[in-house]
């Protein structure tokens, strides 16, 4: 019975996730290409949460592999400001492996350049 309690909440997690990924995906798509003023309130909030949910959930790797992508490139310039403050203090965290410490730390600088 324990076990099936696990995997459901494995379940549930790769569910938020996937959900945090398809969310952060899809804002980057719809901002692609727009002039900053052009970015809504919600897209910030939007991908703000996706972002601290990729790195939460231990994604730090998939989340800079987004950032990273040249094609997305203006869009982390205008908004990669919006995650330096959960990049941190997911990397500030003891219990954090030294892998995703250091992801979150290459993402910290890709946003910063």
């Amino acid at each position: 019975q324990e076990i099936v309690s696990i995997l459901a909440v494995l379940s549930v997690s790769g569910t938020w996730l996937q959900m945090a990924l398809e969310k952060l995906e899809g804002v980057i798509e719809r901002c692609r290409g727009l002039p900053e003023t052009e970015f809504k309130e919600e897209d910030h909030s939007v991908f703000q949460s996706a972002a601290c949910q990729c790195l939460e959930e231990g994604h730090a790797t998939r989340l800079l592999e987004i950032l990273q992508d040249e094609k997305n490139k203006d869009f982390v310039i205008c908004m990669g400001w919006n995650v330096v403050g959960p990049i941190v203090s997911c990397a500030l965290k003891d219990q954090q492996e030294t892998e995703h410490k250091e992801n979150c730390l290459k993402i910290l600088n890709h946003v910063v350049q």
